[in-house]
């Protein structure tokens, strides 16, 4: 853990310095590449640093390995929307980011060695834990087909009572009606109460 967290406090690694000749002696780097062979970075127009082993690419941070992001990130750069130019060369320590390229390599090379001298891992080692997702339970519905044959059931008069109109009648047509059921007068009995009432209606016409 600590080989990661003060990776700035490790020793560098010793890569070979080659000064292009005729070039003058520069510290500062604008954009550096590693070489088509990636066994150097090409610090500038004045420096090479050669040598580099075969493990400073096999440490990865993420997609690539850590000596690539220092490649790609260690560079002067502006900002177009801001205009701010981000320089990583330090006026104070020239010869910093070469400094830092050697601590970085170490740093991937012995984490290359600590990896390769874990045990290997066996299929008895590792356990399979299987998950079974929670099947949601749909919510029931009553089909629509029962739905209608039970109200058309409900709305639909029983066989041994037949269905009555309702219609709506005023007090007389009722009352015509009750007498009408209750009594009904023979004939003979007709007659003779027409002329109880045509001899009552005699009577007080003569008084």
């Amino acid at each position: 853990m600590d080989l990661h967290i003060n990776y700035e406090q490790q020793a560098e690694y010793k890569l070979r310095r080659v000064e292009i000749p005729g070039k003058k002696l520069d510290w500062r780097t604008t954009r550096m590449r590693i070489t088509k062979d990636r066994q150097g970075v090409v610090y500038n127009d004045f420096l090479v640093l050669a040598d580099l082993p075969p493990e400073a690419f096999e440490y990865k941070l993420g997609n690539r390995s850590a000596i690539e992001w220092i490649v790609d990130q260690y560079q002067v750069s502006t900002d177009k929307r801001s205009g701010i130019t981000n320089d990583p060369n330090r006026s104070g320590e020239p010869q910093y980011i070469v400094s830092l390229i050697g601590r970085v390599v170490t740093v991937s090379v012995e984490t290359v060695k600590i990896v390769k001298a874990l045990p290997a891992l066996t299929s008895g080692d590792v356990t399979v834990v299987e998950t079974q997702r929670p099947v949601k339970a749909k919510p029931r519905m009553k089909p629509v087909a029962k739905v209608k044959e039970s109200t058309a059931a409900a709305a639909k008069p029983r066989g041994d009572v037949p269905a009555t109109p309702n219609p709506v009648v005023g007090d007389e047509a009722r009352l015509n009606v009750h007498l009408t059921s209750e009594w009904s007068p023979a004939p003979d009995e007709r007659l003779v109460g027409r002329r109880h009432l045509d001899h009552a209606g005699d009577s007080g016409r003569e008084h």
